[in-house]
């Protein structure tokens, strides 16, 4: 199974982080900040994990409903965000949110990206324990 980390904007460091930090844990793991770029043989047997604070980032929206019309494929998403009633945390077949306000700086989201970090750790600790 590929797993694959979305982010935008600051989220895109993190996704490349955590997709460097799952393939270390023996996942084969990939990050992708172009929502745009996708094809029906990378959906196959695809675990998602979308990183958005406010968890209604559009780019990341659009690419969470595609992704999640096709759940006969074998494929699962999950959603890290700050924001449990968001429609990313909705459309996704998990969630992890984190209790966070929400800070914009004019048009930009400033919020740390330290607890999306410190989740990644846990996850990436949680399956090299499992394994």
């Amino acid at each position: 199974m590929r797993l694959q980390v979305h982010g935008i904007g600051a989220s895109a460091s993190i996704a490349a982080y955590g997709a460097r930090k799952l393939a270390e844990a023996g996942l084969f793991a990939f990050s992708s900040s172009d929502p745009f770029f996708i094809n029906a043989s990378m959906v196959k047997q695809r675990a998602d994990i979308f990183l958005s604070i406010s968890g209604n980032t559009k780019e990341i929206l659009d690419l969470a409903t595609l992704v999640s019309k096709d759940n006969e494929s074998g494929q699962f998403s999950i959603a890290i965000t700050a924001n449990l009633s968001s429609d990313l945390a909705k459309l996704c077949d998990w969630t992890i949110a984190y209790p966070l306000t929400i800070k914009r700086d004019q048009q930009f989201i400033s919020t740390s990206q330290l607890v999306t970090v410190a989740i990644i750790e846990k996850l990436t600790y949680l399956i090299k324990t499992l394994s």
